[in-house]
């Protein structure tokens, strides 16, 4: 799920000031978020519960050039480590 996310993003935006990170484990956020963020045309992550994969999503943030990370979920989805990846 984590890999298809990132791969859906990377085919359909090309560039985002915003993006959006949701737990994978938790649907009703990332469904909630996916179309959130596909009426802002910006991508949305799906990051472990337990912290992003920064490399990964860190290079897709660079690539599309986004200025904005909304965590969708608060804490209790999505660690606050996750909050250092911009």
């Amino acid at each position: 799920r984590y890999v298809v996310a990132e791969s859906v993003s990377a085919t359909f935006v090309t560039a985002s000031e915003r993006a959006f990170l949701a737990a994978g484990t938790n649907f009703p956020d990332s469904l909630a978020g996916a179309v959130l963020a596909g009426m802002s045309g910006a991508p949305l992550y799906l990051v472990p519960p337990g912290c992003a994969t920064a490399g990964t999503i860190t290079d897709a943030l660079d690539r599309l050039r986004v200025t904005t990370v909304t965590i969708l979920g608060g804490p209790a989805a999505v660690s606050a480590d996750a909050e250092q990846l911009r």
